[in-house]
């Protein structure tokens, strides 16, 4: 019986200590799992932060241009223009690629929607007038035949000018990691905002207002009156070029 016991002693004494030493490790992983996501969460806490820090810093940073100081001029040319009338336009460019029901079911189409600001200016370049388009007649008239109006700048004003959509399709992000759609819609705004000034009649408008001009100039110069010929004033009966005089003042 005594050994029976004492056996029996040492069996309850052994699972006491397996037990305890169970409790033990269960203990010490409970507080490992605790510990490591305290850890993890400080870390994700502190890259969130440091990404926060770069991006912040990164909006407040000013970008440095450096241009290089080399210079090549390649031509220097004398203008003649003038300048008479200026149209401010907005326009709304639409850009589409892959557009049909295939690439769309394929995610392959893209879309671009532009709003175009630009400037077009228009007037008359009077180095293409020669001699004989000015006639000046006895009794202080004078007589010109003036250049066609012509558009001299149709350009984008890029501080404006913004992407108002750009939808691309997921295959599409894929495949092509840059798009040129943006270049393309730029470069077709420039066409669009000339096209819109032309059929707004701004040749007319620069003709009009550089004959209004030029009328205005000569007449302040001492002469009796302008007149505007649709031909050369050589081709007219009884006239002939002659150089415009000093008109005297009074």
């Amino acid at each position: 019986m005594n050994e029976l016991g004492e056996r029996h002693n040492k069996v309850s004494l052994i699972t006491v200590l397996i037990a305890v030493l169970l409790a033990a490790i269960l203990v010490a992983l409970v507080v490992g799992v605790i510990t490591f996501r305290q850890a993890v969460q400080a870390v994700e806490g502190g890259t969130e932060r440091v990404f926060q820090w770069g991006e912040n810093l990164a909006k407040l940073s000013t970008p440095t241009v450096r241009p290089n100081p080399a210079t090549v001029i390649y031509q220097v040319l004398p203008l003649s223009r003038l300048e008479t009338v200026s149209y401010s336009i907005e326009k709304v460019v639409t850009v589409e690629k892959n557009r049909h029901r295939l690439a769309e079911l394929l995610q392959l189409d893209e879309q671009l929607l532009f709003v175009a600001h630009g400037k077009v200016i228009a007037g008359l370049d009077l180095s293409q007038m020669r001699p004989a388009d000015i006639t000046v007649t006895e009794d202080g008239t004078v007589i010109l035949l003036l250049p066609a109006a012509a558009i001299f700048v149709a350009t984008l004003d890029n501080q404006q000018s913004y992407v108002y959509d750009h939808a691309r399709g997921v295959l599409n992000r894929i495949f092509e990691e840059q798009s040129d759609l943006e270049t393309l819609a730029r470069q077709a705004a420039e066409d669009a905002i000339a096209e819109a000034a032309l059929e707004d009649g701004i040749l007319e408008t620069a003709r009009l207002n550089g004959q209004l001009y030029l009328r205005s100039f000569l007449l302040s110069l001492g002469f009796e009156r302008v007149l505007f010929a649709e031909e050369p004033p050589s081709a007219a009966p009884e006239t002939s070029p002659t150089p415009i005089p000093t008109p005297t003042a009074g």
